[in-house]
């Protein structure tokens, strides 16, 4: 949610959301990481997907592991 809504504070971000402060501050940076890979896989899918709409879900993964956008 932060990296969408920049512009909100952590506090009213947190409080949106029902969620502590500290609980923010507490997340594990490896979860930040995961959480950031897995929007740039879900923005190359979408990339994909737009650009090639007759895709499925098969060929979209071939295309993610052919490095068309991405790697897997």
């Amino acid at each position: 949610m932060r990296e969408e809504h920049p512009e909100m504070s952590i506090e009213r971000l947190c409080r949106l959301m029902g969620l502590s402060r500290s609980w923010y501050y507490a997340r594990p940076v490896a979860a930040q990481k995961k959480a950031h890979k897995d929007v740039e896989l879900r923005d190359a899918i979408e990339r994909i997907v737009l650009e090639f709409a007759g895709y499925g879900y098969r060929r979209v993964t071939a295309a993610l592991r052919r490095g068309l956008d991405c790697e897997l």
